[in-house]
């Protein structure tokens, strides 16, 4: 499957390349980078859990994105993707910094050292 959109830049970008594994009985956990339907127009989206809600209900966010959303599992969460974006990091402290915009701060420092010639 091909990713579109940048949702989850700079993890996941436009056109890369993922696969979606199911869970087999296991439950998501935060920090997961997880494929669901989103209601009403049932489009496949890709965004990371930040939190549980209770009774089998997940806050999901893109970690490029400021909306939070809500899904269930099972139900509209299709499975996991598979990979580790941040080898050595517990996935519940990316999720943790995720929710707090920490990645984008730190792209957004990166691109002005890149580009501070005007280039």
């Amino acid at each position: 499957m091909q990713a579109r959109g940048t949702s989850m830049f700079p993890f996941i970008k436009d056109k890369d390349s993922i696969t979606v594994q199911p869970f087999y009985g296991k439950q998501p956990c935060i920090g997961d980078i997880v494929a669901f339907e989103r209601a009403g127009n049932n489009n496949l989206v890709i965004h990371r859990i930040v939190a549980k809600t209770g009774h089998g209900r997940y806050a999901v966010k893109g970690d490029n994105s400021k909306q939070i959303e809500i899904c269930g599992y099972p139900g509209s969460i299709i499975g996991k993707i598979n990979g580790t974006y941040w080898p050595g990091i517990p996935n519940y402290l990316v999720a943790m910094l995720s929710r707090f915009r920490f990645f984008e701060f730190i792209f957004r420092v990166k691109q002005l050292f890149l580009f501070k010639d005007g280039t």
